[in-house]
């Protein structure tokens, strides 16, 4: 069989192979365009840094913000690190609406009190 007949008879091996790398192409694309926008940043208090200000956390809260519960009630989350103070902290990445929503509801930063225990939190771009 000749190189032209092999050709014709096998025409949609390329079309094959370069219909996989353009999909492979757009789905990485896409990958790295719907990364979070925002990262927020959590790290608990010592018991000499307690705020009176702190905003008090409800379970409420916990419902309308999920993010929050494995790091503040439930103590499941792992922290991201130890800063140079020995204060456990921890990143949680947030889209968009989802921050515009704990904005509204705490604010861009502050603290957060929740069964005697105090945390700061503020937000930072990610992008």
């Amino acid at each position: 069989m000749t190189l032209s007949e092999t050709l014709k008879k096998y025409w949609y091996i390329p079309f094959a192979i370069f219909g996989i790398l353009f999909l492979s192409y757009f789905i990485l694309f896409v990958m790295m365009v719907n990364e979070p926008s925002y990262g927020l940043i959590i790290y608990e208090l010592g018991n000499s840094n307690q705020p009176s200000n702190a905003i008090m956390l409800t379970e409420e809260d916990f419902k309308v913000f999920p993010k929050l519960a494995p790091i503040i009630r439930d103590k499941s989350q792992k922290p991201s690190y130890i800063d140079n103070e020995g204060r456990n902290t921890y990143t949680v990445k947030y889209w968009e609406d989802e921050h515009y929503a704990f904005v509204s509801h705490f604010g861009n930063w502050g603290d957060l009190e929740y069964k005697g225990k105090h945390y700061r939190f503020l937000f930072m771009n990610v992008d």
